[in-house]
């Protein structure tokens, strides 16, 4: 989705954005913080006010619960832990950059099967002045693209695709909340924001289940990161994120 289409018009649900029929390319809920900040003087405070009224003005959308992303995602969350070995699979063979475009063409193909998907068409491109992860997909185009010179590691490439696919099913299944959430998207000016919206928090649970799982797998076949420090040069070397370090120190029985 581009800004115009995310932002743009009002909506039929909730009692103050009926009022909003053309704002630009700033967010109901940015307009509201900006307006607490000069009331207040203190952005942090105006931003945990605009955290509170998204909460309590639309559920459907924001939730201090994950319950409803839970309920939605449960189906394909029970599915990815049982086909573990499958999914690890995907997340090996990619030594360095250069094995993405395959990588990720190979997951795409995964992924669109399980969760019932026509496989978008796919832009993996390599742009190194994009300082953080760069994927989307975009709905009118169906064209999924990625910047493989932004990924920390393969778990995170292999996540992403699950992550930008979900997408794809959301739209592709609809219903109220989803359309809510795709018409008012929030994009990540306030990062807590963002990942609390219904449609991020639900891509962000499949991503991290999908990611810890190809990571678990590379932890149990190099051991050695069990062992001595792993200064963060050397993780860079290896092309591997912290996370890989968290599972291979987390207590034996925990998954």
């Amino acid at each position: 989705m581009n800004n115009e289409e995310r932002l743009g018009g009002a909506s039929e649900h909730g009692s103050e954005w009926d009022t909003l029929t053309e704002y630009g390319e700033q967010h109901p809920f940015e307009m509201r913080a900006e307006v607490e900040s000069k009331l207040s003087g203190k952005e942090r405070r105006a931003e945990q006010k605009m955290l509170k009224l998204m909460t309590k003005e639309h559920p459907e959308i924001y939730s201090d619960s994950d319950e409803l992303a839970e309920a939605n995602t449960k189906q394909v969350l029970d599915k990815i832990r049982k086909n573990r070995g499958v999914i690890a699979e995907l997340g090996k063979g990619l030594e360095s950059r250069e094995d993405l475009p395959a990588g990720i063409e190979r997951a795409v193909r995964y992924f669109c099967e399980e969760y019932g998907l026509r496989v978008p068409t796919l832009d993996i491109y390599e742009d190194k002045k994009e300082k953080v992860r760069s994927a989307c997909y975009e709905e009118k185009t169906d064209v999924l693209s990625a910047n493989v010179s932004c990924m920390s590691s393969p778990a995170e490439a292999i996540g992403m695709v699950a992550h930008e696919l979900w997408h794809k099913h959301q739209y592709e299944t609809g219903g109220e909340a989803y359309e809510i959430n795709f018409r008012y998207y929030y994009l990540p000016e306030n990062y807590n924001a963002f990942r609390s919206q219904l449609i991020e928090n639900e891509a962000f649970m499949v991503e991290d289940e999908v990611a810890d799982i190809c990571r678990r797998a590379y932890v149990e076949e190099h051991p050695e990161l069990k062992r001595g420090t792993w200064t963060e040069r050397r993780l860079k070397d290896a092309w591997l994120d912290r996370r890989y370090l968290e599972i291979a120190r987390e207590k034996p029985g925990r998954k």
